[in-house]
């Protein structure tokens, strides 16, 4: 028995002791080629070839992290050598947010360390800047999955003009009576730069109101759309502040019904995305966005009749993929859109504001998105912007447009 325990001693010992050898000979685990930031375009691939040593085909593991924990991404194999490379592929959404933390870890194996890298950070940006573009801001985002395709100046404060009118139209296309009559007030008479042809007293089908005021910009039918679903303008402008609240756009704030400058009424790029986005959910909105006139006249008088044109350009040229959208313009704001196109079956949102020459800003935008990404020719797209305008008629309501230092129209 004594020698029976005597040999288990020694078997375990020189198992030890082997062992402790075996440790002791592990290699640290090295890799390299991880840069603090790693910058690529919008919504395409990325990828970051890495050096390890020892290799000896081990797994190599890209995490990202997520609401404060890693989680694995992406895993490559390293080459069978001491030394040898991985190619690690990004997840293709690895640019949904402007900052994100990944780190690289790889497993322990039989001689080399577990390695577990610092983290670093991705940053997505333009595949190139657009030659000539002149708004302040600009975004193209595809609808899918809300992966940005250009940016510039997406969260800043700016004046936003007319663009406003899309939350006074999504307060209340989803709850009025489309065909409830809405009477002309005092209030809505003097409105800036109105463009109905009206008269208090006057009543008009919701719907009718609607139109002037998506398809012509009528900025008086926006306060008369407020005034009705509100009780005032100001009680509205309450309700739209608290709808954009509760759609997350965390840099706009109203004053007005319809755009009209004031110190504390903008919105931003990136906001406007999200308004054109829920905005386009309804069928109704969809539909009048695309309408290039209408023709309607007051309840209480068949004679006076309201033509309305539309002010949007793309629109009116039948520019390829188009879907419709909201303009705007103001003395402050000068040109602005926000609309929403398709291509080979894909849907984006295009924001532009702070623009001189709005149409030419969007014609530019809209060539990046179709040759750089949807894969279209340059030549046939070149072609479609051949006689590209500066304006395009805002449209007139009759009698046309009163005249105004500051206009929340087109």
């Amino acid at each position: 028995m004594t020698k029976t325990l005597t040999i288990l001693s020694a078997v375990v010992l020189a198992a030890v002791t082997i062992l402790t050898v075996l440790i002791l000979s592990e290699k640290d685990t090295q890799l390299t080629g991880v840069p603090a930031e790693l910058t690529g375009a919008y919504a395409k691939p990325l990828t970051l070839t890495v050096t390890i040593s020892p290799a000896r085909g081990r797994q190599v593991v890209l995490q990202r992290k997520e609401d404060g924990k890693w989680v694995d991404a992406a895993t490559a194999k390293a080459g069978s050598g001491d030394s040898g490379t991985a190619v690690l592929k990004f997840p293709s959404d690895w640019g949904r947010n402007s900052r994100t933390s990944w780190r690289i870890v790889a497993p322990h194996v039989f001689m080399a360390r577990a390695y577990e890298g610092k983290s670093f950070t991705t940053v997505p940006g333009n595949l190139h800047e657009i030659a000539g573009l002149e708004g302040k801001a600009a975004l193209i985002l595809r609808v899918s999955d809300g992966q940005l395709i250009y940016a510039r100046n997406i969260h800043a404060r700016l004046a936003n003009a007319s663009t406003t009118k899309m939350m006074t139209a999504l307060l209340t296309m989803d709850q009025a009576n489309s065909d409830a009559p809405i009477t002309v007030s005092k209030r809505v008479k003097e409105t800036h730069d109105g463009n109905l042809y009206k008269e208090v007293g006057d009543r008009f089908r919701t719907k009718d109101l609607w139109r002037a005021m998506l398809i012509a910009s009528s900025n008086d039918s926006a306060v008369a759309i407020a005034e009705s679903a509100g009780g005032s303008e100001e009680a509205f402008v309450e309700k739209m502040n608290a709808k954009a609240k509760a759609l997350g756009m965390k840099d706009t704030h109203y004053e007005n019904a319809f755009g009209w400058d004031a110190a504390a009424h903008y919105s931003s790029a990136y906001d406007l995305s999200i308004l054109l986005r829920a905005c386009m959910k309804n069928t109704t909105f969809q539909q009048v966005v695309m309408m290039k006139k209408y023709e309607f006249t007051a309840l209480n008088d068949g004679k006076r009749l309201n033509i309305v044109n539309t002010t949007n350009w793309l629109l009116k040229h039948d520019y390829p993929g188009n879907l419709g959208g909201k303009t705007g313009q103001t003395e402050n704001a000068q040109g602005c859109y926000a609309g929403m196109v398709e291509y080979k079956g894909k849907k984006y949102v295009v924001v532009l504001l702070g623009s001189k020459h709005r149409w030419k800003d969007m014609v530019r935008l809209l060539t990046y998105l179709r040759t750089e990404y949807a894969g279209e020719s340059p030549a046939a797209v070149q072609k479609d912007a051949e006689g590209e305008a500066e304006t395009v008629s805002a449209g007139s309501a009759g009698r046309g447009r009163t005249s105004a230092s500051r206009k929340a129209a087109a």
